[in-house]
């Protein structure tokens, strides 16, 4: 959608998650907003009717923070007041929750009344507008999806067809060794009920990845693999089915834009669609992304206008890099047993009124804050009867060890039933049997979930092993992170029922090479709502 063609609100980053939700709740009064970054240059504003000034900067915070200790809100944001637009400081202006019906009224208000904005951003209005852009930018081409079967590439490959139809879109499906259980077999029988299937094809590229990823162990290496081996695949079958000439089409969102970097900010992550190479081709407008505006809320809003079906619409996000990065890797024995001890035992005098005993994991999770990548470690927390132990009651707590303990980006709760005194990370790479283990464990979740009526109340649910030795025994440590979102920029731990703990732990800690089973608790940010 040309969105030139839409009153749009320009909502500055400060600072956290209230920037996303802020623009979330403007569009959802059909205005357009987009994100800008308090460094953009007052060209980046040309043509906003307004401009919202969203989150909270923490100059001259610790280093736990990740905060730019150099930014200063007021000298920064002093040129944009300098443009005869009106401004919104939700640091200033009001109290009211960054959720809350009264900040949505508020933003509403500012948009249609004080700015003066028309509400002319509708999923419907987009349909038309986009369908017209895609004709415009494929004139006579074809296009060319790799169509993973998630919400994203479900989406934009009904999109794509409704405007230059069946016989102009070719589907590809990947199998690169990292999907779900019978995941492949899903998705090919989906789009052929959708009628997706004049052009669709199936490659099994699984020891292409897994000879490509070989002993990689950098999440951010481990992502550059994949989508470098994603391309070489594309490339590969275009050649092979006469159509290397077809543009590349993408389900890439909004927020995939905004993680994966911009010049003021170390990368959250690199995203699988934003590879260097891929970056060329879009350079060289050789890249279709119809959905790159909208966030997941709007995209599946969009596949229900498009009639697509529940389950291709409502299934839970799965990353592009699929179970790749969910399978933890190591080169073993690199974090100092003295290190995690320091942080286990400045861990602990919080967490003893709870009647609690902390670990600090020897291993490093990512998570987020201020827009930068964090590498710190999981605290696990564990004591008697932790399947009936209330965890509602238990988040407080998890927001303060956020807070006050240097050095942890995540919580989790161990659901094992002995005692954990000793972890050690072992030596572990992307190898087929560990994603044979991860499939049956995710399995075992999913069905969970769909079993006890939980699984549309949650937004996700990523099932995690990390190579970690519990106690002297096992091999790999699993951890199930449920969560709730809207935008995907934000998250809250979902807190499921102890009966269904109670079977997860049953059946997963049977599962061979299974050394403990952990809940995890920790919000985004700080944490991602991937483990990498």
């Amino acid at each position: 959608m040309h969105k030139r063609q839409h009153d749009t609100i320009a909502v500055v980053d400060l600072g956290g998650p209230s920037a996303h939700l802020a623009a979330t709740l403007i569009r959802r009064a059909h205005v357009f907003s987009e994100i800008r970054h308090p460094h953009d240059a007052p060209s980046a504003f040309a043509g906003v009717k307004g401009i919202v000034l969203a989150g909270t900067p923490t100059p001259n915070a610790d280093a736990k923070n990740n905060a730019d200790t150099d930014f200063d809100t007021a000298s920064v944001t002093a040129p944009l007041r300098d443009l005869a637009v009106p401004i919104l400081d939700l640091g200033t202006d009001g109290a009211a929750a960054d959720d809350s019906p009264e900040r949505a009224a508020q933003l509403a208000n500012f948009a249609l009344t004080t700015c003066g904005c028309a509400p002319t951003w509708t999923m419907d209005a987009y349909i038309d507008a986009q369908v017209l852009a895609i004709q415009q930018q494929m004139g006579d081409q074809s296009a060319f999806l790799l169509a993973s079967g998630g919400v994203d590439s479900n989406v934009a490959a009904r999109l794509l067809s409704r405007a230059i139809g069946g016989e102009r879109l070719h589907l590809l499906h990947v199998d690169n060794g990292m999907m779900r259980k019978g995941e492949s077999a899903r998705v090919l029988e989906m789009y052929r009920d959708m009628g997706l299937d004049q052009h669709l094809h199936f490659v099994d590229a699984s020891d292409a990845f897994l000879q490509a990823l070989g002993t990689a162990v950098a999440p951010e290496e481990k992502r550059a693999i994949i989508g470098q081996t994603f391309v070489d695949v594309f490339e590969r079958e275009a050649r092979r089915l006469g159509i290397e000439n077809h543009l590349l089409a993408q389900g890439t969102i909004y927020p995939d834009t905004v993680e994966t970097g911009t010049a003021q900010a170390t990368a959250v992550k690199t995203h699988h669609n934003r590879v260097p190479v891929i970056e060329e081709m879009i350079a060289a407008g050789r890249v279709i992304e119809p959905l790159a505006e909208l966030y997941k809320v709007e995209v599946r809003e969009l596949g229900e206008r498009l009639g697509l079906p529940h389950d291709a619409i409502w299934r839970h996000p799965f990353p592009g890099p699929g179970l790749g990065v969910r399978l933890l890797c190591a080169e073993g024995g690199a974090s100092s047993e003295a290190d995690t001890a320091a942080l286990t035992e400045s861990a602990a005098p919080l967490c003893a009124p709870h009647g609690l005993v902390p670990l600090v994991l020897p291993m490093q999770s990512v998570g987020m804050q201020f827009h930068r990548r964090t590498y710190q470690h999981p605290l696990l927390l564990q004591g008697p009867s932790d399947l009936d132990r209330d965890l509602e009651a238990l988040l407080p707590l998890v927001d303060t060890l956020l807070q006050s303990v240097p050095g942890i980006n995540r919580c989790l709760l161990s659901l094992g039933a002995a005692p954990i005194t000793s972890a050690k990370t072992l030596r572990a790479h992307m190898i087929r049997a560990r994603l044979d283990l991860l499939r049956e464990a995710d399995a075992i979740v999913m069905d969970g979930l769909k079993r006890h009526g939980l699984y549309d109340r949650i937004w996700q649910c990523p099932t995690v092993l990390a190579p970690l030795e519990i106690n002297g025994t096992g091999a790999e440590f699993c951890i199930v992170r449920p969560i709730h979102s809207e935008r995907a920029m934000t998250a809250s731990a979902a807190l499921l029922p102890a009966p269904l703990l109670a079977e997860l732990r049953a059946a997963i800690l049977a599962l061979p090479g299974i050394s403990g089973l952990a809940i995890d608790l920790t919000p985004k940010p700080p944490g991602t709502i991937e483990w990498e």
